[in-house]
Parts: structure tokens; sequence; C-alpha cells
């Protein structure tokens, strides 16, 4: 999974229809890729924009994915949600 795959291009503004739930919830949601930022904020603008952050994990590359254990021997991390 990575920026401009197609599943994650309908998932991540899918999160739209649970936004209230979300909020309703006090719970926050931020969005991390592997991606670098140039990459992420074209990516983010495609989609029309995102009411949730969106935080890269580039550098050191996949350093939060790997502590998690969803980095691929590739570079790209698992699809996951993570709740905190």
């Amino acid at each position: 999974p990575a920026a401009w795959t197609p599943v994650c291009s309908g998932q991540w503004p899918g999160y739209n229809i649970v936004r209230d739930i979300f909020e309703d919830n006090e719970t926050a949601l931020i969005g991390v890729s592997v991606d670098n930022l140039p990459t992420l904020f074209a990516w983010t603008r495609e989609m029309g924009g995102l009411w949730f952050p969106v935080a890269s994990d580039f550098w050191p590359h996949g350093g939060l994915a790997k502590k998690l254990g969803i980095l691929r021997s590739d570079g790209t991390a698992e699809r996951a949600l993570i709740l905190v």
C-alpha cells in the first residue's frame, strides 16, 4: 500500500463517511504513509483533500511502520488501522 494505489486512494476518502463517529468519540484519525511529503501532498490534493492530517514515515524510511511491525520487506507498509 502506498500513495496512488487503488485501494488506498479509495479507502482514505472513505473515512469521510465515518467522520462524525470519530468526532463524536473525540478520537483523532491520522493517516501515515511511507511516501515522501511531496508525494503525499499531491496525492491528497488529487483526492480533494482529507479532513484528517496525513504524516510521512519516509525518513528514516518506515521507522514508525517498523516499530509497529507493519513494514514490508519491499519498503511499503501493511494496510493497518491502529488504535492508540
